[in-house]
C-alpha cells in the first residue's frame, strides 16, 4: 500500500491551494540559479493509486479499504485523486465496486475526484453514480488499444471524443491521458 501512496502524475499548473505552492517552495527554494530555475512555480499532483495502482492487483481489495485510501490521499493536499474506473467488471474485476467506492468517499472542495471511463456506457454509469469529473484515455498503438479498450485506435478516438463532448455538455471536467508504451512511434 505504501508504494501506491507514492505513485502520482505531476502536472504544471496554477495552484488552487497553498499546499501546492508550499511543495514548490520546498522543492525549489532558490529559483534564480542552478537546475531549479526550470521547475514550474506551481505543480498539480494528480494521484492515480486508487485506480491505476489497484486495477492489476490479483487479490481483490475490499471497498472500505479503497474508500479509506481515497480519503487519506485527499487529505494530503493533492489536487486530484483518480478514484475508480467505470469499466466492465469482466475486464477489470478490481473495479467492480466502482459505484460503492465513488459514493462512499468523503468529498473535499479542494480536491477533484475523476473516474476513468472508456466509453459512453461507463460515462453514463459514472454520472448516475455522482461523478463530477472523468478521465478518458487515448492509446496510439493498435495492439495496446485492442488489449486495453477492446477496440481499434480509430474506434478508441471516436469513443473518447463522444465522452468528452458528453462531459462538457453536462458541465463536468475532463482529464485526458495518452498511454504511450516503449517502442511506439507517435
Amino acid at each position: 500500500m505504501a508504494a501506491l501512496l507514492c505513485r502520482a502524475r505531476v502536472l504544471a499548473t496554477r495552484s488552487r491551494s497553498g499546499r501546492s505552492r508550499a511543495l514548490s517552495t520546498m522543492l525549489n527554494p532558490d529559483r534564480s540559479a542552478g537546475p531549479y530555475q526550470t521547475l514550474p512555480e506551481y505543480v498539480r499532483i494528480y494521484e492515480l493509486g486508487p485506480r491505476d495502482g489497484l486495477q492489476n492487483e490479483a487479490t481483490l481489495v475490499d471497498s472500505s479499504t479503497k474508500i479509506r485510501l481515497v480519503d487519506l490521499l485527499s487529505e494530503t493536499g493533492v489536487a486530484a485523486v483518480e478514484t475508480t474506473s467505470f469499466v466492465h467488471p469482466k475486464w477489470v474485476p478490481q473495479m467492480a465496486d466502482n459505484v460503492e467506492v465513488l459514493q462512499g468517499i468523503t468529498r473535499r472542495d479542494s480536491v477533484d475526484f475523476p473516474v476513468l471511463v472508456p466509453n459512453m456506457k461507463g460515462f453514463e454509469k459514472a454520472v448516475a453514480s455522482g461523478a463530477k469529473s472523468v478521465a478518458v484515455v487515448g492509446i496510439p498503438s493498435e495492439t495496446f488499444s485492442h488489449k486495453n479498450l477492446n477496440c481499434s485506435v480509430a474506434e478508441g478516438v471516436r469513443r473518447t471524443i463522444e465522452v468528452v463532448h458528453a462531459s462538457v455538455d453536462a458541465g463536468g471536467a475532463v482529464q485526458g491521458i495518452c498511454e504511450l508504451r516503449p517502442r511506439v512511434s507517435v
